[in-house]
């Protein structure tokens, strides 16, 4: 790295200057770390919705790169990472993009929302500046820091303060970004895991509109089954030995824990603190306050040109979903998802689950020894079922671009895979991360290799996107084939597994089997 700096810019809460980095193989480029968008949440700001930052006098040095929020290392649940002083941003500029005098030639941005938090190195955004655009990412509370909520109003303490976190630093970034050479007019919000349910969370509410006109969803969207928006004071209760109607005793036991403190206390539960909440209409701050499906399915909402994908085995993240499902289970209703509204121990209920069962496994009973199909059955139930719901109803009200993709590839900069040492077939979303973003530790491979064309064309089509609100609009080389948008008509999705492949209606005996389940249990209901 140079010691060699930027040049100073004004923001809106003072001067700052950055670093030049050199290690780009093309030359250099420009980043800002650790730029405040909002005040440090800690003691009294515990929980609370974030407050914007104070200015500064002198010049900000902006090159300390901040931790994420303090949680569980994605690729090591042993280990405790980050801090509770989280609420910073990063931004990394193609070298000399800053020309303040120049408006007519400001860059598109990216801004990351990752759900992917870990110790090790494995964002690198290298090929994305090299494409000419700029490179945002956030880091916002997660967890019970970001999600706890309570019914006081007293306390508050409403919820999503980490969906209001983001929401901060878009407006931070619509304000500041033309500083650094960015459009503000042109931004894509790219939300991996959790962070694309947020990212799609957030545009569906009053206070995220305008700040962001496209966005790439990878395996998450507002309506995935873990989106349950239920307060679950209960489990904090019975966690703290308190009796659940007395919030403020809560409150004040969760502020006496340290912050490492209250990731061990939730660990075995840490996704459910996750978990947006509807919070009520009549609150200033509030960002949900209907039902999201209610909302997609109406289409009220900012329709956006979207780019959505998720992993063709998302089941190898199995100690993410913390679900009670087992390879061996015979208890079929915890295959009933949210999205049928029935009560557990209900005659409807097990009915359903039977009919899921039969669907997966026929005849056979769920066992260790058919893990193939124990994999399809957790990655339709907890990600593609969401998804292709997802795309089903937004193309029913929506008229912007649509484009759908499946990872599948298998190959040595599969992350996931590697660092866990798993040896199934398929991929899910953070070992397509190896990919998108070539990990400063991914094996070295050849210039020609399978793993460098995948990542060369993966960049290519997601700039194209940003760019263009196509990802082949750009004529390139690098991709054989015209991936054309889901309509109303046409079911089209591209499959990215050693090559890329075009293809229609992705699981459709699948998809099928859900609609008319879903179709059924309704009739059952108005009854």
């Amino acid at each position: 790295m140079a010691n060699n700096l930027t040049p100073v810019i004004h923001i809106e809460q003072g001067l700052i200057r950055g670093q030049i980095v050199d290690n780009l193989k093309d030359g250099e480029y420009w980043v800002f770390q650790g730029i405040p968008y909002a005040e440090p949440p800690l003691r009294e700001l515990r929980f609370k919705d974030p407050v914007l930052p104070k200015c500064w006098t002198g010049i900000f040095k902006a090159n300390v790169q901040h931790e994420c929020c303090v949680c569980h290392d994605f690729f090591d649940s042993k280990e405790i990472i980050g801090t509770e002083d989280c609420l910073y941003l990063d931004i990394h500029t193609p070298k000399d993009v800053i020309n303040i005098a120049n408006q007519d030639h400001l860059k598109p941005v990216i801004v990351l929302i990752t759900g992917v938090f870990t110790s090790k190195s494995i964002y690198n955004y290298e090929t994305f500046l090299k494409n000419d655009v700029i490179f945002v990412n956030i880091h916002y509370r997660t967890g019970i820091l970001g999600f706890l909520s309570f019914e006081d109003d007293n306390l508050q303490i409403s919820g999503n303060a980490g969906l209001k976190d983001i929401t901060m630093a878009l407006n931070w970034i619509n304000v500041n970004i033309s500083k650094f050479g960015g459009d503000r007019n042109n931004v894509t919000v790219l939300g991996i895991g959790l962070g694309a349910s947020y990212a799609h969370l957030i545009s569906m509410t009053p206070k995220g509109k305008n700040l962001f006109n496209k966005l790439i969803l990878i395996s998450g969207s507002a309506i995935l089954p873990w989106t349950s928006y239920k307060k679950r004071t209960d489990l904090i209760a019975e966690k703290l030995d308190c009796n659940c109607n007395e919030e403020y005793n809560m409150y004040k036991k969760l502020q006496s824990l340290t912050s490492r403190q209250l990731i061990e206390t939730f660990s075995d539960v840490e996704n459910l603190y996750s978990v947006p909440v509807i919070e009520k209409k009549y609150l200033q701050n509030a960002i949900i306050t209907e039902d999201p499906t209610f909302l997609l399915t109406e289409g009220k909402y900012q329709h956006l040109p979207i780019m959505i994908g998720y992993g063709s085995n998302e089941a190898l993240l199995l100690e993410k979903f913390q679900t009670e499902i087992t390879p061996d289970t015979n208890n079929y209703e915890l295959f009933v998802t949210p999205e049928f509204n029935v009560k557990r121990g209900t005659r409807l209920c097990k009915e359903i689950g039977k009919e899921i069962k039969q669907f997966y496994y026929g005849e056979s009973l769920p066992s260790k020894s058919d893990l193939e199909t124990y994999h399809r059955l957790i990655t339709d139930i907890f990600v593609f079922r969401g998804i292709d719901s997802t795309v089903k109803i937004i193309k029913k009200k929506s008229r912007k671009s649509l484009f759908l993709f499946q990872f599948s590839t298998n190959g040595r900069w599969n992350l996931y895979k590697n660092l866990k040492n798993i040896s199934h077939n398929g991929a899910c979303y953070p070992d397509l991360i190896g990919y998108l973003f070539k990990y400063p530790e991914h094996p070295i491979v050849e210039n020609d290799s399978m793993e460098e064309r995948i990542h060369s064309q993966l960049v290519t089509m997601f700039c194209n996107f940003v760019k263009t609100k196509d990802p082949k609009a750009i004529e390139d080389d690098s991709l054989p084939i015209k991936w054309y948008p889901v309509t109303k008509k046409d079911y089209n999705y591209i499959e990215i597994s050693d090559n890329l492949l075009l293809k229609t209606n992705p699981g459709k005996k699948t998809c099928d089997f859900w609609d008319d389940l879903n179709t059924y249990v309704k009739s059952r209901s108005f009854k």
